[in-house]
Formats: structure tokens, sequence, C-alpha cells
């Protein structure tokens, strides 16, 4: 057996190197508060899934996609770091009962209904949609990202991106067309 077939490590361990000087550039005023290293071996093991497809494509390709999951956990962190704190003055009830409470929240988010079936269609779905996120062109990504994830609307991604609102509107047609496409896949 092929030593390389069984364990993950020698094909994604040699780009720690690249990673890690990538994550140093990137991570600018969050040195203080991240380390390099642990943004790489976040974004190894997003990459674990994607093994199989990984052994396929070409060093090129690979570095692409390592460079892009990493890209996405740089500015996670960031996010993180520079989340507004807890403001009660914010905080609302789940679903407010005729009294302001949220007592019976307990109930309602035990009642969704979903199987241990329905959990693993929708994590093995929400895992396809991440590998196909990851192949689409960047500034359509960063488009449909914010649009359909963020609740952005066209002229903030307008603004965010330094385009137009109908040059955004073709970011998300064209990336809409290419995530349906990379879905079926």
């Amino acid at each position: 057996m092929n030593p390389d077939a069984a364990s993950p490590g020698p094909l994604l361990e040699q780009y720690r190197p690249y990673l890690w000087e990538l994550a140093h550039q990137q991570l600018g005023r969050l040195h203080s508060k991240l380390e390099p290293s642990d943004v790489v071996q976040q974004t190894l093991l997003e990459a674990l899934p994607m093994l199989d497809r990984l052994r396929e494509c070409t060093d090129g390709q690979r570095r692409a996609i390592l460079q892009s999951i990493l890209k996405h956990n740089v500015t996670d962190a960031a996010r993180m770091f520079t989340a507004a704190r807890r403001d009660v003055d914010r905080e609302r009830p789940l679903r407010p009962t005729p009294e302001g409470s949220s007592a019976n929240a307990p109930a309602w988010l035990a009642a969704d209904g979903s199987t241990p079936s329905q959990h693993a269609q929708r994590a093995e779905l929400a895992a396809k949609l991440v590998e196909a996120m990851v192949r689409m062109l960047a500034d359509e990504r960063t488009a449909v990202e914010l649009k359909y994830l963020h609740g952005c609307t066209v002229a903030e991604i307008a603004l965010r991106l330094g385009r137009t609102e109908d040059a955004v509107g073709g970011l998300l047609r064209r990336g809409l067309r290419r995530l349906r496409e990379l879905m079926k896949e």
C-alpha cells in the first residue's frame, strides 16, 4: 500500500512552510493575538476532506486552493478579534412570549423535527458547498458570500469591492451560475 494514500501528512505537510509565510504576511496587526502556525493548522485541517481531489491537482492548483482556505481563515480570525463585544442593550429574546421572556425557547429549539440522517445530509451538502465555493473565482465568491451569507445589499457589496452596482450584479449572476455548476459535479 502506498504510504501517501494512507496518511494525508506527506501531501499537505509539504505546503506548511508556504502557508506559514502567507499567514505571517496576511495576519498583520493580529500577530499579537494569533500565531501564523494556528491559522496554517486550521487550513490544513479544513483541506483534509478534499484530500482525494487535492491528490489529483497540480502543485499550482493545490497552492491556490490552500491559499484560498488560508485567506478565509485569516479573514475569520480578523472578524473574531475585531467584532463588537456583547452589548446587552442589543439583545432580544429568541421568541418572545406575551410576557416578553424566552422561556419557551428550549421547546421550539428542540422541535425542529430533523432526524440524524437529515443532519448528515445537511452536513454533506454544507461540505460540498464549501468545496464548490473554494473553486469559484475570488470576486464572484466574495460577492455571493456577502449577498447570501451576510445579507449585504448590492450597494454595500459595490462599496466593499470598489465596483459599480452593475458589476456586482454581474459577479452575482456569474457566481451563482458557477456555484450551481460546481454543486452538480
